[in-house]
């Protein structure tokens, strides 16, 4: 008999490991779930590691920054150090990068040179 072996998740990318390079890239996503516990609303956060290969890995590394929203349908991993997801699909949420009013200033020194 097969078991079901499927995870659906979503999340927010909260960190990211570089460029694919032939082996999986790797981001982790962070997601948050409230809870009522003592007539008492708390936030609980789960950050699954998710690994992508092949085609889906260079999309991902292309279109994930950190903070971007996302969510994978894959199916459940293990290795020495715990669980993870193997991902088959992941759906990009909309984004929008932040404006540049919202970032802090900086401090630019400027030379002018006479010749």
């Amino acid at each position: 008999m097969n078991h079901l072996n499927s995870v659906l998740i979503e999340g927010i990318v909260s960190d990211r490991d570089g460029e694919p390079t032939g082996e999986p890239f790797v981001f982790i996503l962070t997601a948050d779930r409230f809870v009522k516990l003592d007539s008492k609303l708390e936030k609980t956060q789960v950050n699954m590691p998710v690994f992508t290969y092949g085609r889906l890995a260079k999309s991902c590394a292309e279109y994930l920054p950190l903070g971007r929203g996302a969510r994978v349908v894959g199916r459940l991993g293990q290795d020495v150090g715990g669980f993870h997801v193997v991902a088959e699909h992941v759906e990009f949420k909309t984004w929008l990068p932040p404006k540049a009013e919202n970032l802090p200033p900086v401090e630019v020194e400027a030379k002018v040179l006479v010749g």
